[in-house]
């Protein structure tokens, strides 16, 4: 991620702030990339890329393409029409948009988005259950990742540019399961947050840890898959760190950043019509 901030900041001299999440399973050995890759689809084998083609999700709109249920002058017209990025979100409503965000249309046009997310995550609690070392969590926390980690910030403070880092959250119903068991992997939950704080105040930047997110009072409804929230959770977050930190504060306007999560009536603020 260093390396990452240093292009960004080369692009536009003007940075000043970075919002950075970070994911538990980023500082657990086991996720890894391979030896002396820094990006992961060049390290991939021909024969992978075709398997990943083959079994994906993503190939759908071209098997769709193939069956007529969409011509080229439909998906131009999409294209002109909607902020998404590529055959998969433009098709299926499901992928990114032209501001680097990933847009979850199949669940957020849901008829019943509850039930949907209610099976996704049911595997996920029978393995955490069952093991809790098949889950993101290691027993102890990658130096190698945590040298990434100051590697960025000490790029970050040489540049003048602020970094508020968060940790995300999960679903209710996960964090319930991961914190129910006393063991190593549990005990690693709960230090991840310190020694990450202490990386951030070693450059005066502040961490947030949203692990639990009753923290930022995010309910389950507003939760898409079981650690992304939806975007009226990902406000909540946002409000909690620039209510806590004035830097952040000055950069923002939390009046109409809590007006708009008071007067959003569902579970999100943005809603891209389904064609």
């Amino acid at each position: 991620i260093g390396p990452t901030l240093e292009k960004l900041s080369n692009e536009d001299p003007g940075l000043r702030v970075v919002i950075l999440g970070l994911d538990p399973w980023m500082f657990n050995w086991r996720f890894k990339q391979s030896p002396g890759t820094s990006d992961t689809s060049e390290w991939l084998s021909f024969f992978n890329r075709l398997r990943a083609f083959l079994v994906g999700n993503w190939r759908l709109p071209y098997i769709d393409f193939l069956k007529g249920k969409f011509t080229m002058q439909e998906l131009i017209q999409r294209h002109n029409e909607s902020p998404n990025i590529g055959l998969s979100a433009l098709i299926q409503q499901n992928g990114f948009t032209n501001d680097g965000s990933f847009y979850y249309g199949e669940v957020t046009n849901s008829a019943l988005p509850d039930h949907g997310l209610k099976d996704l995550l049911a595997p996920y609690l029978y393995n955490i259950h069952k093991d809790h070392g098949s889950f993101e969590y290691g027993t102890t926390t990658d130096p190698a990742r945590m040298d990434d980690l100051d590697q960025m910030l000490r790029i970050a403070h040489a540049r003048g540019i602020y970094v508020v880092g968060f940790i995300t959250p999960y679903e209710p119903s996960i964090y319930a399961e991961l914190t129910s068991t006393n063991d190593a992997y549990n005990a690693e939950l709960h230090t991840l947050p310190k020694e990450l704080a202490v990386e951030f105040k070693t450059y005066g930047y502040p961490l947030f840890d949203f692990t639990d997110p009753r923290t930022a009072q995010i309910p389950a409804s507003e939760f898409i898959n079981l650690d992304h929230t939806t975007d009226k959770g990902t406000l909540r977050m946002l409000i909690a760190m620039a209510r806590q930190d004035p830097t952040l504060r000055s950069y923002v306007s939390l009046n109409s950043l809590e007006t708009l999560l008071n007067n959003t009536a569902g579970d999100f603020i943005l809603k891209y019509p389904r064609d």
